[in-house]
């Protein structure tokens, strides 16, 4: 009896040994119906990702074929391969994709010169590259991708596998990008700020600006520091600079006079009384010879040139100094 039951056991191990063989037909199913079939049928176990398999459709006919070979049959042209965990017991997984080297050349449309330095980007994927000063590129790709090329002063392009062609190779022609804006004509800067008909010339008024930023109250030289092309290197408001030039080399007149040392509390404030100036004239570029002696710029600045109609009066006063004025018909 013992004998008997021996064999048994060796004859039930030997069958359970070998591997199982399916014959199967599948008309447009969904594999997750498959897998389910299967996991039944013939007491296998799959474990994936529900969304890996949610839009996958199997078209196959299997005749008496392994397990194994029948599932690499199943999974064929669904970019899905699987992973036997232990026997009975397998993992779908995503294909190893297959990569290739695709290299090209990036020119000029018109000119048909090289363009350095171009961007390359795999759209969707933290990957690309820069052509050299040849404008060629190699790049290291799967199957199926789409690239952004850009440049600058040129329009971007996308291009995808299918224009590389059966060698990998590209030659890409990028149109410029020219963009035309209509004419601007500026009439101010700002509120106190005008353009003379004379293009290089422009006119500040202080009472209308009022206090600047870093100011207790409204400083001409501080002011014109606002506009273009005017500058101070060292923050100095008298220390001015026209158009990269020193400030020695600008001519400041107050009346026709000319001026010196314009500033105290160690350059950080204006010495003159900003409420009696009325305008100041700022030449950046040609002005009369008249006006000699300096290669820079021009800052000519003038009081009340009319009489007035009515009286004014005002007073102010802060930690560094106090000041006043009257302005009254006579």
């Amino acid at each position: 009896m013992k004998g008997l039951i021996f064999v048994f056991l060796l004859m039930g191990n030997f069958v359970f040994g070998q591997e199982q063989r399916v014959t199967e037909k599948f008309e447009n199913e969904k594999l997750s119906k498959v897998l389910s079939l299967l996991e039944r049928k013939y007491a296998v176990h799959f474990t994936y990702d529900a969304k890996l398999i949610s839009k996958k459709r199997v078209r196959v006919k299997i005749i008496n074929a392994e397990l194994g070979d029948a599932l690499g049959m199943i999974l064929e042209g669904l970019d899905l391969s699987y992973s036997k965990v232990r026997d009975g017991y397998y993992t779908l997984i995503p294909s190893v994709q297959k990569v290739k080297n695709y290299h090209g050349r990036i020119v000029d449309s018109e000119s048909l010169e090289p363009i350095t330095f171009a961007k390359i980007k795999v759209v969707g994927r933290n990957q690309g590259a820069y052509t050299n000063e040849k404008g060629e590129f190699e790049i290291t790709l799967s199957t199926g991708f789409s690239l952004s090329v850009t440049a600058l002063g040129y329009r971007e392009k996308r291009i995808t596998r299918d224009a590389f062609g059966s060698s990998g190779a590209l030659k890409l022609n990028m149109e410029r990008d020219i963009q035309e804006f209509p004419e601007v004509i500026v009439e101010y800067l700002g509120e106190g700020i005008t353009i003379s008909e004379d293009i290089s010339s422009i006119t500040v008024r202080p009472k209308r600006l009022g206090a600047t930023p870093g100011t207790t109250g409204p400083d001409v030289f501080k002011t014109i520091q606002d506009i273009p092309g005017i500058n101070s290197a060292n923050e100095f408001v008298s220390d001015v600079q026209i158009r990269g030039g020193t400030a020695d080399h600008n001519l400041i007149l107050w009346e026709g006079i000319t001026m010196y040392n314009m500033d105290h509390f160690n350059g950080m404030l204006s010495g003159l009384n900003a409420n009696i100036i009325d305008k100041a004239e700022i030449n950046t570029g040609v002005y009369s010879p008249y006006y000699g002696g300096r290669v820079s710029g021009l800052i000519n600045m003038s009081s009340l040139d009319k009489v007035p109609k009515k009286q004014a009066m005002g007073a102010g006063v802060n930690m560094l100094h106090g000041d006043g004025y009257l302005i009254t018909p006579i």
